[in-house]
């Protein structure tokens, strides 16, 4: 995240913030914050193993702060939303992780960054559910069924995320922080190529969204490429540089930033 955008966010947010407590949030719009939390989890987890590996350390470094940042304000939007009790409870549980997950993003020690990756996919599934939970309570809402839904918004929501994910398993096991096995990136980029394969084949895309998927699958595909001719270690994980495969799924994130805002517009 670019620097000159923190000063934007924070006066966003604290507006955002403002007129959810005078005029009720929007269901799009929770779901659309809680679709992006699960994004920015996996961004700070890569933002601090940079940090620890002494790569792109200033760059990280901002978008670090940017991304705690930014998490922080939009778990407050929710927290003032949050439709029922259910939701509540399931909110302070995200915030409890979030806090311990912030402490050991801003240490600098090898031991809390193997912290931060034990406790990445607890936080990822915390957040799963808040996400899936907003769709399932607004189901009246949308002009198809639940279902349906449901899993137009998973799947277009996993293209967020996931390159996140997969940048930061790879880095992991280039710079030996943690023993990672080929089956677990390889897991990851199948349930992309599912996602993506799901949408395109969707009956309900617009050209806007057929539009802004073309994209995605043009970068999803020149990072599996990138990452296929870079060899294989001996332990069957492709060689491609880290920081390459970093830009790669920035790229791929951001192209992917508008879909599920495009499909909750289309299905309401």
């Amino acid at each position: 995240m670019n620097k000159k955008l923190l000063p934007f966010i924070i006066i966003l947010f604290v507006l955002f913030k403002n007129h959810a407590q005078t005029t009720k949030l929007s269901y799009t719009d929770a779901i659309s914050i809680a679709d992006k939390q699960r994004m920015l989890i996996q961004q700070m987890a890569k933002n601090k193993l940079f940090i620890e590996v002494n790569s792109r350390v200033n760059e990280s470094e901002k978008d670090l702060k940017n991304n705690i940042l930014e998490f922080e304000l939009a778990l407050e939007v929710l927290k003032d939303f949050a439709p029922n009790d259910d939701a509540k409870l399931k909110l302070e549980v995200q915030e409890l992780i979030f806090k311990s997950y912030k402490k050991l993003l801003l240490e600098t020690t090898k031991k809390s960054m193997n912290e931060v990756i034990s406790m990445n996919t607890l936080f990822l599934r915390t957040s799963n559910t808040i996400f899936e939970d907003f769709i399932i309570n607004f189901k009246s809402e949308f002009k198809i069924n639940n279902k349906l839904t449901k899993n137009l918004l998973k799947a277009s929501g996993t293209l967020k995320y996931m390159a996140q994910r997969i940048s930061l398993y790879h880095t992991i096991h280039h710079f030996k922080i943690k023993t990672i096995y080929p089956e677990e990136i390889n897991a990851m980029i199948k349930k992309t190529d599912n996602a993506l394969n799901y949408l395109t084949i969707s009956e309900f895309n617009t050209l806007d969204i057929d539009d802004a998927l073309s994209k995605v699958l043009y970068y999803w595909t020149d990072l599996k490429l990138k990452m296929n001719k870079s060899g294989k270690s001996k332990s069957g994980i492709s060689k491609i540089n880290p920081e390459l495969l970093y830009d790669l799924s920035n790229i791929v994130s951001n192209k992917s930033l508008s879909i599920t805002d495009m499909y909750i517009k289309l299905l309401k």
